[in-house]
């Protein structure tokens, strides 16, 4: 008891009336020295005092720094959004079709440029990110070949194939975005608990 006599003897006011509110928590010892430190200075034990002061708080548990969605990320949401629609509305019309498995797959493999992105924006291991930018990339290049092939005039009505090839060009780009974001300093960089 007398250790720890001690030691409750040299803090202050406001460590013991924490600490009395964890009483159960404490060794017999430990508790009875307590009380009677509480009982010498005449503290009372119900009284209007914060919690542990700064010095004697625990540091807060280090969680993985989630970075904001921004303008980027909101566009890689929506985007996704379209195209696991757009994926389920080709896997349905295509089914009794001859080309029913490779449509679904070219629409769920471009489905994964912006669900990379997600998952690999907040990812520490640089890998995961390179990963995902040459995904990106590799899809990029496949939807600037299928615009650069495509015969529009064989399409109808042409007003689609435009749009196809419209929406081929923005989607390339956001891919090529993607890339160049995950691949940057802002991204690579270890983020603070001081950073936004």
């Amino acid at each position: 008891m007398d250790y720890w006599a001690r030691v409750y003897a040299g803090s202050p006011d406001q460590l013991l009336l924490a600490l009395s509110r964890e009483a159960e928590t404490l060794k017999p010892e430990a508790r009875d020295a307590l009380a009677a430190e509480i009982c010498k200075r005449g503290i009372v034990p119900g009284g209007a005092a914060s919690d542990f002061p700064d010095e004697h708080r625990e540091p807060p548990v280090s969680r993985p720094d989630r970075r904001p969605l921004g303008i980027l990320g909101g566009t890689n949401v929506i985007v996704l959004s379209l195209l696991l629609i757009e994926a389920c509305v080709v896997s349905v019309e295509s089914l009794f079709e001859k080309e029913w498995l490779r449509n679904t797959v070219i629409a769920i493999g471009i489905s994964l440029v912006p669900a990379t992105f997600l998952v690999a924006r907040n990812a520490v291991s640089l890998s995961l990110r390179i990963l995902s930018a040459s995904y990106s990339g590799a899809a990029a290049c496949l939807l600037v070949w299928h615009v650069v092939t495509m015969d529009v005039t064989e399409m109808h009505p042409i007003a689609f194939a435009i749009g196809d090839q419209i929406c081929s060009v923005l989607f390339a780009l956001l891919a090529i975005v993607n890339a160049l974001c995950l691949l940057s300093d802002g991204y690579a960089r270890p983020r603070g608990p001081g950073d936004s």
